[in-house]
């Protein structure tokens, strides 16, 4: 039985947009935001 999830990846063309979309309009709280590459984070 499936208790809880404690990642999920979503793949997003704009992380900036999704990053503000996650925390502005559905509440989520960023835990981490690390730099990946110039352009992505994780």
């Amino acid at each position: 039985m499936i208790r809880g999830i404690s990642v999920a990846s979503i793949p997003v063309r704009n992380q900036d947009a999704a990053l503000k979309f996650y925390t502005e309009k559905l509440g989520f709280k960023v835990l981490t935001d690390q730099p990946f590459t110039p352009k992505q984070r994780w």
